[in-house]
């Protein structure tokens, strides 16, 4: 992804007018209630010592100071199999940070928008990622993410 288009979401208008035309197809978002948010954050894995992970882009909406969601916005011009526990990654430190604060809970809702040139060809649903046995499919979290196909092409 060019760094160019992911500088062109930090524009709070750009980045509500995506959200408002492609996946909500109406105008939730207003562009003023928009603040920046953090995109990156670091964690402990589970073998190794801490480690970094960045997000495309973050907003906080809010109304009257109060924040009601917050926003990540991921570009994808390649496949990758693995942006199911990515997006889980930063969705779960956003909520790290609200449980951290000690204030009222608010929704992560995170948009990938996919540059590939066919549908269907990015999951977004966490189960998707591995095999599982049959036994143990009502045990899983079903993760998902809202995916949104840009054609580029004129």
């Amino acid at each position: 992804m060019t760094r160019q288009r992911k500088k062109i979401e930090d524009y709070n208008y750009v980045f509500a007018e995506i959200l408002n035309v492609l996946p909500f197809e109406k105008d939730l978002v207003d562009e003023r209630q928009l603040e920046n948010g953090p995109t990156e954050s670091i964690y402990k894995a589970e073998n190794k010592g801490l480690r970094g992970q960045f997000r495309d882009t973050a907003k906080y909406y809010k109304k009257a100071g109060i924040t009601i969601s917050s926003f990540g916005m991921e570009n994808q011009s390649v496949t990758d199999h693995d942006m199911p526990i990515r997006v889980m990654g930063y969705d779960y430190s956003s909520y790290r940070s609200q449980i951290d604060a000690g204030k009222d809970r608010y929704p992560v809702i995170t948009v990938v928008l996919n540059f590939l040139l066919k549908n269907g060809a990015v999951h977004c649903i966490l189960k998707t990622c591995w095999k599982y046995q049959k036994t143990w499919k009502l045990y899983w979290i079903c993760w998902k993410f809202l995916l949104v196909t840009v054609n580029m092409q004129k």
